[in-house]
């Protein structure tokens, strides 16, 4: 019922952060939709993953070194990252596949991938404490089990497509 009555506060009066969150899974969806085919959302999934592991170590890296204080580096930083690691991965490591999912299949693994990328994104804003969102965007995904959710589902999802072929 909490849930229920936070969602229609939100639906009322929506906040930034829940206008965003909506924003992406919505472009991951149109994505999706648009077959934008297994490598491309491979090498987007891989690269936040990657993303998501190596990004601690360079902040530590940063911090240790005095490197820039912005409250926004680390975020930066992060997106670039998962940017140069998706290039890397579409255009030398997964060349040689270019065959696409189904539309439905295409649509879950989109849906996916950006979900994954909101939670880091979102988990890594909320971690540091720069900003404050909505019950909603937190439950959603940047609560620990929500975190973990994200982090898992891709991988299950992607299993499980690939079962269905």
């Amino acid at each position: 019922m909490q849930l229920l009555a936070t969602l229609e506060t939100v639906l009322r009066n929506p906040a930034w952060d829940t206008v965003l969150v909506l924003f992406f899974l919505l472009a991951g969806l149109i994505g999706g939709m648009l077959g934008n085919g297994r490598v491309k959302i491979l090498s987007f999934i891989l690269a936040t993953y990657l993303s998501l592991f190596l990004s601690p170590i360079f902040f530590q890296l940063f911090d240790d070194n005095k490197f820039g204080r912005h409250t926004y580096r680390n975020l930066s930083f992060y997106v670039m990252l998962i940017v140069i690691l998706f290039l890397l991965f579409d255009r030398s490591i997964l060349r040689g596949e270019h065959f696409s999912y189904p539309w439905w299949q295409s649509f879950a693994a989109s849906f996916l991938a950006v979900g994954l990328f909101m939670a880091g994104t979102l988990n890594l804003l909320s971690f540091h404490g720069i900003v404050k969102f909505s019950p909603l965007t937190l439950a959603l995904f940047s609560e620990n089990n929500a975190f973990i959710f994200w982090m898992v589902a891709p991988i299950v999802g992607l299993f499980l497509i690939s079962r269905m072929r």
